[in-house]
């Protein structure tokens, strides 16, 4: 074969290595209520058929990085809102704004220890704990700020590989992290709190264990309930479930609402926060020297089913405490994180114990990077007012 045919035959076959591969697509923009023309957070925009997606952000805001090797179906989808399909040609390239039209939904009654409501939940919960896999491996990506006394301090993340063994009920959670950082701002304040995170970093994934949900099911009867039904266009009917706590107990509990399928029983969204009543107060604790108090917490759970499979997407945890004693000490602390699932993985039983971290938070790595593992482009985005921070953050 002369030399010129094997130049013409390495072209061709470079022409369809490229052609197979695709081309590398971005894909940025903004999700929008159709009828408020308020921003939607957490909404999960994605391939169709492929473990590719983001989420937006607080700001509905997002970033899509795939990999196009023919005219993809991009799926824009939130449990409130009616599902859009576009294909990758009619949002090639610039910035984009989508506009989800919300839900009809049709209200139930309240139901105050109706055994239908429970029952639901119950089946509910128990779908989905069937579907969830373990053990399993999360490629995740954390991020987490702290504000003390209303001014942000600590700011760390990193990308974090989380080994889930054991059962749902037993789980046996441990953590590599594979790349992270962590900064923070020097305070005038007299104490200089050596914070190690309350959220834990380790535990970053047990939310997706359905623990809290499961007391909240067990202790039924201090509830009231709401069922109503989100219909769309789509045959696919959801459920949502709004609990809170009955006028009559005195102790202080969690309000907050589960949507699921109603043909599959799998739960997509779990939300709860610590109910704020002027007539309960929390428990104070008393610490050495100090006295500690739970102000607020809340959790957002995100789950979404990829080729059949059931999987764990997105959970934000925010976390409040009032640091206090008779002297000079009277300190305010807001933790809180972002964990997005970039992929789910079959367990690696040759990751080594001694690689597994063992703190609570990131901050004792400092910089431990690599790779500017933070301009991925489908991790979820920080907001203005994030950035800003983590510019003043040294």
């Amino acid at each position: 074969m002369c030399q010129k045919h094997k130049f013409l035959i390495l072209t061709l076959l470079l022409f369809i290595y490229q052609v197979s591969m695709g081309q590398e697509k971005l894909l940025t923009g903004i999700v929008f209520n159709s009828e408020s023309n308020q921003p939607i957070p957490y909404a999960e925009i994605s391939l169709k058929g492929k473990n590719i997606g983001t989420i937006s952000n607080e700001n509905g805001k997002f970033l899509l990085s795939y990999s196009s090797t023919k005219n993809d179906t991009i799926i824009v989808h939130h449990v409130a809102y009616k599902t859009q399909y576009f294909s990758s040609a009619e949002l090639d390239g610039g910035r984009i704004e989508i506009n989800l039209s919300p839900k009809n939904v049709v209200l139930g009654a309240i139901e105050v220890n109706e055994k239908s409501a429970v029952t639901c939940l119950q089946e509910a919960l128990n779908a989905s704990q069937q579907n969830l896999e373990i053990p399993s491996n999360l490629k995740t990506y954390y991020r987490e700020f702290v504000k003390e006394n209303n001014n942000y301090t600590r700011f760390s993340d990193g990308l974090l590989l989380y080994d889930i063994k054991g059962t749902i009920e037993k789980p046996k959670i441990q953590v590599l992290v594979e790349q992270s950082r962590a900064n923070e701002i020097i305070t005038n304040n007299e104490i200089n709190w050596d914070l190690n995170s309350p959220l834990d970093v380790g535990k970053g994934v047990a939310s997706f264990l359905f623990a809290r949900l499961e007391n909240i099911v067990n202790s039924a009867e201090k509830y009231n309930f709401r069922i109503c039904t989100i219909k769309g266009t789509s045959n696919v009917e959801i459920s949502e479930i709004r609990f809170e706590p009955k006028a009559g107990v005195t102790e202080v509990l969690y309000k907050g609402m589960v949507q699921f399928e109603k043909k599959s029983k799998l739960i997509l969204s779990f939300e709860c926060v610590l109910e704020q009543s002027p007539t309960k107060q929390i428990t104070e604790v008393n610490l050495v020297l100090l006295k500690a108090k739970l102000l607020q917490h809340k959790i957002i759970v995100k789950y979404r089913i990829v080729d059949s499979l059931y999987q764990p997407f997105y959970t934000k945890k925010m976390l409040e405490v009032k640091v206090w004693n008779k002297r000079k000490i009277n300190d305010t602390f807001l933790f809180s994180s972002d964990l997005q699932v970039l992929d789910v993985l079959k367990t690696n039983n040759s990751i080594k114990k001694n690689n597994f971290y063992k703190k609570k938070a990131l901050y004792p790595l400092g910089k431990n990077y690599h790779s500017e593992f933070w301009k991925n482009k489908n991790i979820l985005q920080l907001t203005s007012e994030e950035e800003n921070i983590i510019q003043k953050i040294n």
